[in-house]
């Protein structure tokens, strides 16, 4: 908040009425909204609630209206702006930007500060102490509807310890509110609301008078959270801190430490309060609506997605469809869905003992449908209903929708009928199916599970999603600088909504670009083989590859170049250097012509991150088996010829041992003497000269195993790096480089005879 330029205490000034709870807070704080609207038409109020059912807009309200495109994202902006501007955190940890939940709440209080609205209902996100709605210091009252089990994870697996969250958001010097809980709930909230130094704690009774009214919303269980609305607007009225647009209806302020009865429960209703919840309106939860192409199609709505909630949706459902004389023929179907398939077994089980009219009556449903919360067929959904807490390997199986139907065919196994079951990958695939069974009888079609679910019905049979605007208000100073002052502004915001969009679909067609030549260039790499030869009529390749006309692609071209490439390899290395291509798979060395010219870096970078293999085909196989054959005819031939070579020196050092002496040799002394003497010279020398080869040879051998060495090594490292692309071809090459080593070595070894002979023949 501080770094929107925002002190804590002025979230103060938006006068709050905050709300918590497991089930009921959404209907709640609608009826809230409605009476403090239908108290004070002229006032501004805010309302913050959460999830939408459609647009994410639906989350702000000002007036019950939802904010308009162009002034939710003018405010959007503004928002994200300045924490781009100021970016400096005083705990390094804190993200620049928060998450979602968290980013739309503080856009809320910017909005309601902006708006200077009088008064504002505040839903909690989930449990209370640790939401991001909880930063208000002061409200002007806080109160909980009825608790239950819900987000185990983050509040914990019982109702004590979910009240001690819900109960965090209570304040020093505010009236605390509840609805009769459980003994174990209403003692924690209760020992919360002393800890925390609430001004009081009340209890709120559902008020006998609402039984009479026809609420706005349908449902017994809305009685309820209509008396705690009741309660908390006329709290709201009794305090200090009443806006002075509620002056006409202020109530006397009380110090007690238990609100009394003529605030929280009054009898009779003033007439504003019962104009207010007559009104009232929230969608999704027990609404009933047409379809809008089909007739005789009805859909039954209620986003219940919790235990306590799905006993009140059974409740409505069993009285408003199973109750009524005139659908007693009409065909039912349920749609469902939840988070998890192992909750489905408490969920489904609740909801059918709920429906049940008697202990052996059957499932009031002929058919059930278990789908996803993806809104088209087509795998993707509606923009502001992207749910990312599924994960993609259930979603693509489907596998909490199986589970689900497994669970309904284990409660239902001994109902003795005939309930069909689909699994369905999408809302529109339910919606298409509900449809279809409609065209030839009255179908009654209830959703429930999921208010993700709900909202993709909304979405898909364009079903009016009513506005929380029942009161008109008068146009306020502050509305009108939106419509007439500020557009200049709106319309900047809409220009840069649009300059966004457009750099955001710039810089994704240049990925797709890039990602599109990586490919082009992966699939021409895995494709030439392949496309060389003649398709086989069973190949799974998806990959087409259009080779030029003028390329030769009958089989004895093919080897001929494969041969070609492989000299040249030999070649290459023979003369300490390396193939042009020594990166290339064995596919590309075997049919590939040489590449027109050299690859880019980028190229370059993208291939050495390729490992994958590339399978060839039988035909190729045989291609480059034929190929090797001719090779190693090759090397034959020339292993023959170095053995003709080594026979020629052979002959060579006959002949120089069977020469007379040189003309530098000296002459023969006569005589025994002489003969004694020529004998030790030759001797001498004799012992002279075959220590001096046999020392230069021990030291060439020395270096040759060492170079020997080095090269094994490295062509290992080289037939490991090639194996991986080039099959049996680095073994083949390997083995080459091993038999170059061989004649090197014998031709050293005969080098190192010759200067023996030289020097013999020399003595």
């Amino acid at each position: 908040m501080h770094r929107l330029g925002y002190e804590a205490d002025d979230l103060n000034k938006i006068n709050a009425i905050h709300i918590t709870g497991t089930k009921g807070k959404g209907s709640t704080s609608a009826f809230a909204d409605s009476i403090l609207r239908a108290l004070a038409p002229t006032a501004r109020t805010g309302l913050y609630t959460s999830p939408h059912l459609v647009a994410v807009r639906e989350r702000i309200r000002i007036n019950g209206k939802p904010l308009a495109e162009e002034v939710f994202a003018k405010y959007f902006f503004e928002v994200w702006d300045k924490w781009e501007t100021n970016n400096k955190m005083k705990d390094d940890d804190t993200p620049e930007k928060p998450a979602y939940f968290r980013y739309l709440t503080f856009m809320a209080f910017h909005v309601f500060l902006q708006e200077k609205v009088d008064a504002t209902v505040l839903e909690v996100g989930v449990g209370g102490t640790y939401d991001s709605t909880n930063l208000i210091p002061q409200p002007i009252v806080a109160g909980i509807s009825a608790l239950g089990i819900d987000h185990i994870f983050v509040l914990g697996k019982t109702i004590p310890e979910i009240a001690t969250q819900k109960g965090g958001i209570y304040k020093p010097g505010v009236p605390a509110l509840a609805i009769s809980q459980p003994a174990e709930g209403l003692d924690v909230l209760r020992s919360r609301a002393a800890e925390l130094h609430a001004s009081s704690f009340s209890v709120v009774p559902t008020l006998p008078s609402l039984s009479h009214l026809k609420l706005g919303l349908a449902g017994a269980h809305q009685r309820t959270n209509a008396s705690l609305a009741i309660a908390l607007v006329r709290a709201f009225l009794a305090s200090p801190r009443l806006p002075a647009v509620f002056a006409p209806h202020a109530l006397p302020s009380s110090t007690e430490s238990t609100l009394p009865s003529s605030i929280i429960s009054p009898d009779p209703l003033p007439k504003e309060i019962v104009e207010g919840l007559e009104r009232t309106s929230w969608p999704g939860r027990c609404q009933v609506e047409k379809d809008t192409v089909e007739e005789r199609l009805s859909w039954f709505l209620d986003g219940a997605h919790t235990v306590e909630s799905l006993v009140c949706c059974g409740e409505w459902f069993r009285e408003v469809a199973l109750g009524d004389e005139s659908r007693k023929a009409n065909d039912r179907i349920l749609i469902f869905n939840c988070t998890s398939g192992r909750s489905g077994l408490s969920l489904l089980g609740t909801l059918l003992d709920t429906l049940a009219l008697s202990s052996s009556s059957p499932p009031p449903f002929s058919q059930v449908i278990f789908c996803t919360s993806t809104t088209y067929s087509s795998g993707t959904s509606k923009g502001d209903l992207v749910s990312n807490s599924v994960d993609p390997h259930d979603l693509e199986t489907l596998a909490t929708q199986r589970e689900l139907a497994d669970v309904w065919r284990e409660l239902t196994k001994d109902s003795g009928t005939d309930i069909k079951v689909h699994v369905l990958p999408s809302i529109e695939d339910a919606v298409k199916l509900a449809r279809g069974v409609a065209k030839n009888v009255d179908v009654d079609v209830l959703v429930t599970g999921s208010l993700i679910l709900v909202g993709g019905v909304f979405a898909l049979t364009s079903t009016p999603t009513p506005s929380l605007n029942h009161v008109s208000p008068t146009p306020s100073p502050q509305l009108e600088k939106h419509e007439r002052a500020e557009q200049p502004r709106v319309l900047n915001a809409e220009v840069e909504v649009e300059r966004r969009a457009k750099v955001d679909e710039a810089s994704e067609k240049k990925r797709a670009k890039k990602f599109t030549k990586k490919e082009e260039r992966e699939a021409d790499k895995r494709g030439k083989a392949s496309a060389l030869m003649e398709s086989d009529s069973e190949s799974e390749s998806s990959v087409t590859v259009v080779e030029p006309k003028s390329t030769d692609h009958s089989i004895e071209a093919i080897e001929a170049r494969a041969l070609a490439r492989i000299i040249e390899m030999r070649d290459a290395r023979r003369k300490g250097g390396r193939p042009a291509k020594s990166r290339a798979s064995t596919a590309a060395v075997a049919v590939a012509d040489p590449p027109a010219e050299e690859p880019t870096e980028e190229e370059e970078e993208e291939s050495e991150e390729d490992t994958k293999p590339i399978v060839l085909s039988p035909e190729m196989e045989a291609v480059q088996a034929r190929a090797f054959e001719s090779f190693q005819r090759l090397m034959a031939a020339e292993r023959a010829q170095a053995k003709s070579s080594k026979a020629h020196v052979s002959g060579t050092k006959k002949r120089l041992n069977a020469a007379p002496s040189g003309p530098n040799s000296s002459p023969t002394p006569s005589g025994a003497n002489a003969t004694s003497a020529t004998k030790k010279r030759s001797k001498a020398a004799s012992d002279e000269n075959a220590q001096q080869p046999a020392a230069n040879e021990s030291i060439e051998d020395d270096r040759a195993a060492k170079k020997r060495r080095k090269r094994e090594k490295k062509a290992r490292k080289l037939a490991k790096q090639a194996s991986q692309k080039s099959g049996d071809i680095s073994e083949d090459l390997e083995g080459d480089e091993e038999t170059e080593e061989r004649k090197r070595r014998r031709k050293e070894k005969g080098k190192g005879r010759m200067r023996e002979e030289d020097a013999h023949a020399s003595s």
